[in-house]
């Protein structure tokens, strides 16, 4: 299933970073205003030349981002965070979100969920434990949308 987002793009996106610029005023200081909008358009950037040159490697550092926006400001700019990098690029790329996006929003959800209810656990451990279970779905999606080569860009994503 595709989305087909048409007419709709410029309203979606000015929605959606509305809403980014409305929670920053709730964010308690300058730096980490700063550093949620340049980790927030750092991810866009990427995602954003990926999507619009179709690349096979999905390099950008979404899930990185999302584990220390989580722990540092919560679970909800969490949320929004991989709401927009996954959206307004797709939007602006002219690129369709597919049932496969939406799994992997879904599941980003999911790990920023556990990542904030285990802060008390070291970044690292936590950041390893997240990223093979981002394997491990990554795989098994990929296993069943049965891609050839699935197993190995699901490795390629989470690293």
């Amino acid at each position: 299933m595709i989305l087909k987002l048409g007419q709709n793009k410029r309203l979606i996106v000015i929605a959606i970073f509305s809403l980014l610029a409305l929670s920053s005023f709730f964010i308690d200081s300058v730096l980490k205003v700063s550093l949620y909008i340049a980790f927030t358009a750092i991810s866009s950037i990427i995602t954003y030349i990926l999507g619009k040159t179709r690349s096979p490697i999905d390099i950008a550092p979404t899930f990185f981002f999302m584990i220390i926006i989580s722990l540092q400001y919560g679970f909800w700019y969490a949320v929004l965070f991989i709401v927009f990098v996954s959206t307004v690029p797709t939007v602006l790329g002219e690129s369709d979100i597919t049932f496969g996006t939406s799994l992997f929003m879904g599941a980003f959800v999911f790990f920023a969920f556990l990542a904030k209810s285990f802060d008390q656990v070291s970044i690292i451990s936590l950041g390893v434990g997240l990223a093979f279970a981002n394997l491990a779905f990554g795989g098994l999606v990929q296993f069943l949308e049965n891609e050839p080569g699935s197993f190995f860009y699901s490795i390629i994503h989470t690293a």
